[in-house]
Parts: C-alpha cells; structure tokens; sequence
C-alpha cells in the first residue's frame, strides 16, 4: 500500500465503457507508435533497433498519468511491472515504481460509512459498539482498499487493543473486471506474449476481493509460522473473524515499518541526513534496475562507507572519531540488513516447500520491522498454494541448483520434470533458465548481460521457451525479489543456497 494523499473517491458505478474509451484514445496511439517502429525496424541492425527503441521509452510519460487516472487495475499493473526489470524496459520500471506510493486515499468520512454499514449489515453491530476510536489518517492505500489503524473497545479487545481496518472500496471487483477485458484486447493487440503472465495475474488477483478468505489465508501462514523455526522471529497478524466480511477484513495491528522505510531510516540516522539517505538508495534501486549493481566481495560495506565518509567531508567533520564512529554504524547497518534478507530467504524457502503456501505477491512493501526486533509478514490477500506435486518438482530443480557441482543433464531433466518445454530443448539453456528463475544473476553478468531482462532475451535467441508451468512463476518472482533485495544491500543472493535444505527435506519424504 501507498502514501495518504486524499482523493475524492471514484463513482462506485463507474462506466466500463467511458474507461475504455478513456484508455484506448490515450493508449491507441502509443500501441499504433510502437507497432510501427517494429514494422519500420524489422531488418535493420540490433544496436539500431536498441537506440530507437531506448528513445521511444523515454518519451511516453503520459502511460504513468493514464494509469493514475483510471486506478484500478492498471495502479496494479504499473505496480507488478515496477518490480519486473527482467521483464519490462527499465524506463517504465523507473516510471511505474513511483506507483508504489502514489495510490491516493479516500476520504475518511466515506471509509468510515463504509466501515460502519458493514459492521450493521454482516454483524448487526454498531460503530460505537467495536470501535473506540480509527485513525482518519490511512496506513496504506492501494488500488482495493487502504487500511487504517483503529483502537477495540470491550469486549473485542481482549488479544490486543490496537488493530488495522482493511476496506474495499465499492466498486473495485467490477472495475477490475472490465478493466481485465480492455487489457486483454491490448495483449492481443500489442503484446501476445504477456497473455500468460496476464491469465496467471488475473487468476490470481481476482481471489482479493473476498476478505474473508484473506483472513482465513492469515490465519493458515499465522499457524504455520508459529508451528515453525521461525516462530521467534516472524509475526504474521491474527484476523478477527467474527469482524470480518467481504469487504471488511479487522486484524492485529503490528508495531513497525516497512522494511524499506526502516533501513532508510537507520542510514539516516547513521550519516545524520535523511535526505543523503534517500538519495543513496535511490541511487541503488536505479544501478540494480539498470544492471550497474558494484560488484566485489559480497560482505563489503566499503560502497555504503564511502558514501557516508563522502557526507561527513561535506559538512566539515572530517575528526578520526567521526570518521570511525560512522564506519562502525554504517558497517553494523549493513550486517543487520543482510540477516534481516537471509531470514526473509530462508523464510520463504520454508513456506514454499514445507508448508507450500506462501505470498503470491510479495514485494517489500508486505514486510516490516517490527518494534521487538521480529519481521513482520502482511497481506496475504495473493497467496499462492502449491500442490504437493508441484512443490516436489520445484524442489528437484533447486536441489540440484544448490550443489557445489552443477550438471546440466539433471538440471534440465528437472526442469522438463516441472514441466518447462522449450524449443529445441537444450540441456545447457535449460540450465541457464533454470538459474536464471530460480538461482542467481551470476550467470547473466558472467555472459555480459547487464539485467535479467537482457538475459532472458539472450536466452530465447538460444531456445524459447514454449511452456512455463504457473508454480513455477511465482515461486520464481519470490526468488526475483529476494535476489534484487540482497543486491540493494550489495549482496549477490542466491536463493538456492537457502532454499536447497528445504528442497531436500521435501525429497527425503518422497524417497
């Protein structure tokens, strides 16, 4: 969820028709451009086509305001393409991040009507009966709902006082979709290699519009963490059912902050500037999409060290205690975020193999620190189930990606076990694309490819891939997300290290 910026709220009976015309007289244009370069570039040299293409990236700004206008699905889209630089040109990873945060909330009197008629119509309760106070303020708002911190009354308050309100907004399960049906037209149209991924997306997305099955998702990955290793470590919320409806969903509240915003905070605090902070890291995000990630010993902190050395020189404390004094925090700071990603990792690893149910949108917005030193997982609205077959066969493909000596033959009759078909099927590019999904960017930078996304069209060139299975996509973007957070600490992740003893025990019991 984004910032909390209010907007006036959307008619709930918003014309699917007004929409459509809205996007395509904006969209058509940009679709009739691009097809036409591909036309006008279709024997001319790749370096050409590279530049051309790079060029007409850059101008279509006004994609990011048509999907700020419409909201909806395409706020969601622009949100999933933000976190696909193996995907999605890096000028439009760079355009759409900023969605991230730019969802604007609804005005608190129209939140709380809605809060307030859903307690009466699904409950029988009156406002006054549960609530003693919600804060007008959202903690987050999305293209769904948004969420907002609210005290219990007695006799509701027995477990915790505090708790976060999540509402629909009216509207938004229709809205979806017919925006589903536009997109698919512009799939057909423009970009019919995204139908896949789309089909994948949308049969995932559309299980968010019933919070009582998110609920009950909490509390399915709330029992399995307390059941678990991690249980020590990891919180995950506990819904309040009986509060609970389609569009209203009452859960414990977790003390902390996003992730992101904790370890921008910490850098703060370390080099004394919070806006030398944000700098830094945007900086970071933009090497990682980019492909410019430094490189070197993983546990060096020697990058985040001389930024930091860079500001005290800027503001004149240049003293042997100062200088020292920030190596120590900055260099403390780095080794807690590397345990906080290696945990996050090994987490996942465990949820996805072990319990085979794990967040089928995960990015770190759903994840926090939390104030007594635990992460916090949230939102599970998306949450991907494995059936054991499928996490068997994912497993397989990890166990050998994780031994010290790869061969390319098991990888590949993995890999085909899994259900992934290419077209010349190649054991070597099978390999490649194994790493490439479910490993490391190792690979990538070793044959000159400066992003996955350059990589994965190396790979294509090779043998393309014809059948990608659906377990396999998310349990690769959670692989992804890990891989681009470890970069962002300056550190070169590879799943399979974590997730390999996971991999095994599942195997173990099959054997």
């Amino acid at each position: 969820m984004g910032t909390t910026t209010t907007a006036a709220a959307p008619a709930v009976g918003s014309q699917p028709i007004r929409r459509a015309l809205y996007f395509w007289t904006r969209a058509g244009p940009i679709v009739v451009h691009y097809k036409f370069t591909q036309w006008w570039l279709r024997n001319s040299p790749r370096t050409h086509r590279d530049q051309v293409y790079d060029r007409l990236h850059d101008s279509y700004y006004q994609s990011l305001q048509i999907c700020l206008h419409l909201q909806g699905l395409f706020t969601k889209i622009g949100q999933v393409l933000s976190a696909r630089p193996d995907f999605v040109p890096h000028q439009y990873v760079e355009l759409f991040a900023t969605m991230q945060d730019s969802v604007p909330q609804w005005p608190y009197a129209q939140v709380e009507a809605l809060v307030r008629d859903s307690l009466k119509v699904n409950q029988g309760l009156e406002w006054d009966d549960v609530f003693e106070s919600m804060d007008e303020t959202a903690l987050g708002s999305a293209s769904i709902g948004q969420c907002h911190k609210a005290i219990l009354k007695s006799p509701w308050d027995t477990n915790y006082k505090t708790v976060a309100v999540k509402i629909m907004h009216p509207g938004a399960e229709t809205r979806f979709r017919h925006d589903f049906q536009v997109f698919n037209w512009l799939c057909r149209i423009a970009l019919p290699g995204w139908r896949p991924i789309l089909d994948e997306l949308q049969k995932q997305m559309m299980t968010e519009f019933d919070y009582r099955q998110e609920a009950r998702n909490l509390e399915e990955v709330r029992a399995n963490m307390l059941a678990s290793p991690y249980k020590d470590k990891v919180t995950v919320p506990e819904p309040l059912h009986e509060l609970c409806s389609t569009n209203l969903l009452v859960m414990e509240m977790l003390n902390g902050k996003k992730f992101a915003d904790a370890i921008e905070d910490r850098l703060a605090t370390a080099i004394g500037s919070h806006a030398a902070a944000k700098e830094f890291l945007r900086k970071k995000q933009h090497a990682l999409v980019m492909g410019n990630v430094s490189e070197g010993n993983p546990s060096d902190a020697s990058e985040l060290i001389a930024y930091g050395k860079a500001q005290l020189k800027q503001e004149g404390r240049t003293s042997l205690l100062s200088q020292l004094t920030l190596g120590y925090r900055l260099f403390y700071l780095h080794r807690h975020v590397q345990r906080c990603v290696e945990l996050l990792v090994d987490v996942h690893g465990h949820q996805i193999f072990f319990n085979r149910v794990f967040n089928g949108d995960c990015h770190p917005g759903n994840m926090l620190e939390l104030t007594n030193g635990k992460i916090g997982l949230i939102d599970y609205g998306q949450t991907k189930r494995l059936s054991k077959e499928e996490s068997i066969s994912i497993a397989r493909v990890v166990s050998e990606l994780g031994r010290e000596s790869i061969d390319d033959t098991k990888v590949a009759n993995a890999m085909r076990q899994c259900g992934f078909k290419t077209k010349f099927d190649k054991d070597n590019v099978l390999t490649m694309y194994a790493k490439l999904f479910f490993d490391s960017d190792d690979e990538a930078k070793a044959e000159g490819c400066a992003t996955p996304q350059m990589y994965f069209m190396k790979l294509s060139t090779l043998d393309p891939l014809l059948d990608v299975p659906d377990a396999a996509i998310f349990t690769a973007r959670t692989s992804y997300l890990f891989r681009g957070m470890g970069a962002m600490a300056g550190d070169q992740i590879r799943t399979s290290k974590y997730w390999r003893k996971h991999a095994d025990k599942v195997l173990e019991l099959v054997d």
